[in-house]
Order: structure tokens, then sequence, then C-alpha cells
């Protein structure tokens, strides 16, 4: 219980930081500010010199180094007199995506937030003496270069001739059979949401049947067959799942217990078929 709280507490002190009411009133180290995104230079720079403003509470490490070679930092925050990295509840905080810009800019905060309030805010300190706070402002440092700066992150590694033309990393949509126009390629499935437009046949418009069937079964006995509204897809209502197997019901435990398995039945089916929507009801409610 004591981790759960810490853990909310990490939350709750960056909100501010969430809200953007802190960033930009600030400086680290007196020479970084959080009003603008760090570049690479930047941001190796800003992990170094934390680093050796705090070296008592801090582990600079690289996690892996990029295919243009840039160094992925990683900031282990702990207070080492407490007790070491790997004896703690740990916390891990990075950004992924190249364009998550903004996420980056908060792991740097959080970075100098922890570390310029600790020994003066008690909850900060009990954080930093209790867990252990492993913290990775840029993942893809590759990417978000190109992203920042809009230019190639650097020469690929692993360069690709996509057309065939000798020339690589350069293949953009070009006009293939030189009719003056560049198009998309459609492959026909039978169970799409798109068909060919009558009026166009360059268009694509969404296939929506002008009618539906709705089919009844009863104990396995179609009782039912009438046209009805069709959104697209398909939904299937299964009621009374036990009704025609008495045993079953004589052996059935409370409503919540039998409630409990057939959730996490569902659940089961929901997580490995996540292109299908599962409603369960239960008492009118969902």
């Amino acid at each position: 219980m004591r981790h759960g709280r810490l853990v909310f507490a990490i939350l709750f002190l960056l909100s501010p930081l969430l809200s953007g009411s802190l960033i930009g009133q600030e400086r680290a180290l007196g020479r970084y500010d959080f009003q603008h995104y760090y570049g690479y230079d930047e941001l190796t720079a800003f992990m170094t010199d934390i680093h050796e403003a705090y070296p008592e509470l801090t582990t600079l490490t690289s996690l892996s180094t990029t295919p243009m070679g840039r160094e992925v930092w990683m900031l282990v925050v702990n207070n080492p007199a407490t007790g070491a990295p790997e004896e703690k509840p740990g916390f891990f905080a990075n950004q992924i995506h190249a364009s998550e810009v903004i996420a980056a800019a908060s792991g740097q905060y959080t970075i100098w937030y922890l570390l310029s309030r600790y020994g003066e805010d008690e909850e900060v300190t009990q954080i930093v003496d209790n867990m252990s706070l492993y913290l990775v402002p840029r993942l893809d440092m590759d990417g978000a270069e190109a992203y920042l700066t809009g230019a190639p992150a650097g020469d690929d590694p692993n360069p690709i001739d996509n057309d065939r033309d000798g020339k690589f990393d350069e293949d953009p949509p070009q006009d293939l059979d030189g009719d003056g126009e560049i198009v998309q390629m459609r492959k026909i499935d039978p169970l799409g949401e798109w068909k060919i437009s009558t009026e166009d046949p360059r268009i694509m418009v969404r296939r929506i049947a002008d009618a539906g069937h709705e089919i009844g079964m009863n104990a396995g006995e179609p009782v039912a067959l009438r046209a009805c509204g069709a959104p697209p897809g398909t939904c299937i209502e299964v009621r009374n799942l036990f009704h025609n197997v008495p045993v079953r019901k004589k052996f059935l435990k409370t409503t919540a217990t039998e409630m409990k398995h057939i959730t996490e039945a569902l659940t089961r089916l929901a997580l490995v078929h996540s292109s299908v929507h599962f409603v369960l009801t239960h008492k009118g409610r969902d």
C-alpha cells in the first residue's frame, strides 16, 4: 500500500507540470529552460550536466546506441544511502514515439523537479528515498531528431531502394506508368466497409446495406427471419445460456460467482479478438 501511495504522489506532484503551470517558470542549473524542445545535442548536455550536479542521487547510462550513432540516455534517480536500486520498488517512465516531443519535455522536467526539490520537499524526498526511478526522456533519438529538425536524422546504415532505380531512401509516391496520375492500389475485401462508387469508379464510398436481416435461433432451431435495419457489421446476441440444460442450472453458484466466471471468459475472448466489439449486459447494465 505504501508503494501505491508513492506512485500516486509522483503523479500528484507532477500534475502542475501536465497543466503547463510550472514549465517555463524555471531554469534547470540556471541555463536549461523548459520552453522549447531539445535536440539530441542539447538533451545529451542536459542529462550529463544534471548527473554531474547530483552525482550522489543519479546514475547516467546509455541503454543502447541507435543505428545512426546516438545514445539513448537513461537517468536512474535513487538515494543509495537508503538502499540499492534493485532493492526498492521501481518506477519507469519514458517517451516512445518520435513525434511525442511533449512527453520528452515532461521527462526532462520530471528529472529536474525531483532532484532540485530533494531534501526540501518532504514528498519528493520520500519518493527518491524509497523508490528507484528509471527515467528515459527520449527513446527514439533518431526519429525525434528528424521530427524536430525537418531533415534526415543522418545517414541510414540500411538504405532501401524501393523502386530499384539505383537511388536509396528517396522513394516518395511516383507516377509508375507515366500517365500523369499517382493512384492507390485497391484490394478486394469481402468484409470491407468500403466499395466503389456507382457514380464515379475512382471514388470509394462507405458500404451501407439497403436492408439487413435478423435471424432468431432457439436451441439451435431458427424461429424468426425478417428484414431489419442494417448498421455495418454483424451483431450476435446470446440470452438464457442454460435454458435447455436444467442439470447445469442445478449446480450454479451464486449470481455474483457465476457473473465473475462469465466476465472472465468474455474478457479472454475480447482480448484475443480486438476487431470484435463485445458487450456484456447484466440486470439492464452494460
